[in-house]
């Protein structure tokens, strides 16, 4: 799972091609808006528009295709134009040349609000459900999907929904609680 703020779209998709190649075709993207990640580095998770062109350009990376400079989402402020460079021979577009391969690797991303979820509707191949364990929430998260899917043409067949949940285990005595509190405590933050 990563995030769309801490990683360049190029090296997002690039990274998980390469994973992609090594795994024969068994990669998927897990993607999110950082709400955990970005926290440890004082920042909210990011913005609906900024997370939506993210997803895209990562998409475009990933089926082979050329992202428009102006999209790259690079602030002057930290890196300026190539162009200021006057080189003989620059790219005109932003594209990941070695990355021809079949099958695509899938984009699922973990959405909890009906914003979020109509963007993975309308972007990505699969729609994972953070909305907890309850049946009723998870209705209607799939039925935000399938509408925000249908607004977009989208065949409903092509998008993948699945579901987060948390499990919690019980431990049958105190004594076995105190020696695996620190275990349970580090693996049950990783997962929240």
């Amino acid at each position: 799972m990563t995030n769309s703020v801490t990683r360049h779209a190029a090296v997002t998709a690039s990274a998980i091609a390469s994973i992609q190649k090594l795994s024969a075709g068994r990669a998927v993207l897990g993607i999110g808006r950082g709400d955990s990640a970005l926290a440890h580095v004082g920042r909210a998770p990011a913005r609906l528009g900024a997370f939506e062109a993210y997803l895209k350009n990562v998409q475009t990376y990933l089926r082979g295709g050329d992202v428009p400079f102006v999209d790259c989402g690079i602030d002057d402020a930290v890196a300026p134009d190539v162009e200021e460079l006057e080189l003989a021979d620059t790219p005109s577009t932003s594209t990941i040349s070695w990355l021809r391969q079949d099958p695509k690797v899938p984009v699922e991303v973990a959405a909890t609000g009906p914003k979020v979820i109509g963007i993975a509707a309308r972007h990505a191949e699969r729609v994972m459900f953070t909305v907890g364990a309850d049946v009723e929430r998870l209705r209607w998260g799939i039925g935000t999907a399938e509408a925000a899917a249908r607004d977009a043409n989208r065949d409903l067949s092509e998008l993948w929904r699945s579901a987060h949940t948390s499990t919690l285990f019980a431990i049958q005595t105190l004594k076995q609680r105190r020696n695996s509190r620190g275990e349970e405590q580090h693996s049950l933050r990783d997962f929240q």
